[in-house]
């Protein structure tokens, strides 16, 4: 644990450190530096000196994306009318935290999605139906903005993590900034010409989103309400939280909070009744369901090796797939697993790595075990404030394991 604490103590510092106020800083900061001490993703980040001779090359990519989207979008999206009397505003880029947050909204709140498919909506308008001669304005502005802040990130990158992370910082961005920027603009557009908004909903935490939420709360004076989609890390982002009021999943997070963030505007608010809303499912139980196993969509060999014990213990289970994973993940196993497809959290005994499924599944009734027999998912699941309480059960051995479930 002291080295643990260690740990945590050099992001903050090196956090602190972080004072540009550059957008992309917390996302950075995240994929970047964090992610290379406690893989909380699958990217494993090197010293990629190879990536310099292809800087030219990524710029002009990026250029020439910046310059089709803004085209595709000016050819394919329409205005859209919004009425003038809704005084909030969601902007939805993930329908599952639209269906955790909506409870909260009256029926004065613009809900609009951040989707560049002009044929699937999920039902509501686009943040990109702006006006004509807005859209036709991106097809020359976008590219610029785009080299303007590609040069940002390399000032960026360069004082803060050193030469040879360019290169790699640059490959990422390749996609992602073209969008961001058109979503920004979009943004900032729509509040400009709908001034009776004063109130903002957020499910963003320390994405690039997140930090526009921040800069967007500022520059419209905007009340900010974020009710995070997915628990919270225990360091210190360089940019902060977004949100004027930001609820937090347990106590012990909105005291950290308070702690680490003394000099954010964000009120940290922990209310377990409204994190209840959040996290109660009305999904029936199934007995024949009562141990399930939830994967995560990172780290594949973990999911496995938890399925293989499981199954050598004789210990009847199913398996519930994580959105962004799929049943061929596991074509390799030689025996069949029996894939949950119902979303079972309900007076069970639900197992996962490091998830907000354990705090939904304690919230439901259920036993919430997290299996921490990986050493990367020990490291993570220490800087998650939130799963460490008393409503999750932690294990770390296989042996305990199937100990604990064969009494249980």
């Amino acid at each position: 644990m002291a080295n643990h604490e260690c740990e945590v103590s050099e992001l903050n510092n090196f956090s602190a450190r972080i004072n540009d106020g550059f957008f992309l800083a917390n996302e950075i900061f995240i994929y970047f530096y964090v992610n290379k001490r406690f893989l909380l993703f699958d990217r494993r980040h090197g010293k990629y000196l190879l990536h310099f001779p292809l800087i030219f090359f990524y710029v002009t990519i990026g250029f020439i994306v910046s310059f089709f989207l803004a085209i595709y979008v000016f050819l394919f999206f329409r205005n859209a009318p919004f009425s003038k009397d809704l005084d909030s505003l969601y902007v939805f880029r993930n329908f599952s935290a639209y269906k955790k947050v909506k409870f909260l909204f009256s029926d004065k709140v613009h809900v609009v999605n951040d989707s560049l498919n002009v044929f699937s909506n999920e039902g509501f308008t686009s943040l990109y139906s702006q006006n004509f001669l807005f859209r036709l304005a991106n097809v020359f502005i976008l590219p610029v903005i785009f080299l303007v802040n590609y040069g940002k990130i390399i000032k960026h990158v360069f004082k803060f993590y050193g030469l040879s992370e360019i290169g790699s910082v640059l490959f990422f961005y390749i996609l992602r900034l073209p969008h961001i920027l058109l979503y920004f603009r979009s943004l900032r557009f729509f509040l400009k010409n709908n001034s009776g908004i004063k109130k903002m909903y957020s499910s963003n935490k320390e994405c690039r989103f997140g930090a526009l939420d921040i800069e967007v709360t500022r520059e419209f004076s905007l009340e900010c309400i974020c009710v995070p989609h997915g628990i919270e890390y225990s360091f210190r982002l360089p940019l902060g939280l977004p949100g004027t009021v930001f609820y937090c999943y347990s106590l012990q997070c909105a005291q950290l909070f308070r702690k680490i963030y003394k000099d954010n505007s964000s009120n940290f608010i922990f209310d377990k009744t409204l994190v209840d809303k959040i996290l109660l499912n009305s999904a029936s139980n199934d007995t024949q369901h009562k141990i399930v196993f939830f994967t995560e969509p990172r780290r594949l060999d973990v999911n496995i090796k938890i399925i293989k014990e499981l199954y050598l213990s004789g210990i009847k289970f199913g398996v519930r797939l994580h959105p962004q994973d799929s049943e061929k993940n596991y074509n390799s196993l030689d025996f069949k697993v029996l894939f949950v497809q119902k979303y079972f959290v309900s007076n069970t005994i639900c197992i996962a790595r490091k998830s907000t499924i354990l705090l939904e599944a304690a919230c439901n009734g259920s036993l919430a075990i997290a299996v921490l027999v990986d050493d990367d998912d020990r490291k993570c699941f220490n800087i998650l404030p939130s799963l460490n309480s008393n409503v999750v059960s932690k294990i770390y051995s296989y042996r305990d394991l199937i100990s604990f479930l064969k009494e249980t």
